[in-house]
């Protein structure tokens, strides 16, 4: 699977090579998707792993097994050592970080489908020869033939 940044790179647009871009799109639709839900997934388990150590440190300050010096144990009290505990800090810290990517996955997922709708216009300019180099477009062609076989024409 494809790293974020190796994603992040190939989401622009190159119209010289249209055809490889548009026979590559799902692919790598597909990888940002499958990206973006791994870190869903790891936000998740981040989110219950939090959950998880917020329980057993205010059971262990319930049950005595963790020294609370000079704090009376009430229900505010248990909710404040546990929010000050060491590993439910470091916790809510990779909770944090995973969140991010999931954000950051899910933005390249949008950027993907982006790129899809812009793969259709670009396709249609195309066939539609927007990009034409020629100086003769369009209701001019005639205008134009006329002026080059006009007789005082010295080219």
């Amino acid at each position: 699977m494809l790293s974020y940044n190796e994603l992040k790179e190939l989401v622009p647009i190159d119209t010289n090579q249209l055809d490889q871009n548009c026979s590559r799109q799902p692919e790598l639709f597909l990888e940002a998707c499958k990206l973006a839900a791994e870190a869903k997934a790891t936000s998740k388990a981040g989110k219950h792993n939090l959950e998880f150590t917020k329980a057993t440190i205010a059971l262990q300050y319930r049950a005595g097994t963790l020294a609370t010096p000079g704090v009376k144990i009430t229900e505010t009290s248990v909710a404040a050592l546990v929010d000050a505990h060491a590993d439910v800090v470091k916790a809510k810290s990779k909770l944090g970080e995973a969140d991010n990517e999931s954000f950051l996955c899910d933005s390249l997922v949008n950027s993907f489908d982006q790129r899809r709708s812009m793969l259709n216009n670009e396709v249609t300019l195309y066939n539609s020869s927007y990009f034409q180099t020629s100086d003769i477009k369009g209701r001019n062609v005639e205008d134009q033939i006329r002026k080059v076989r006009a007789p005082n024409n010295n080219a």
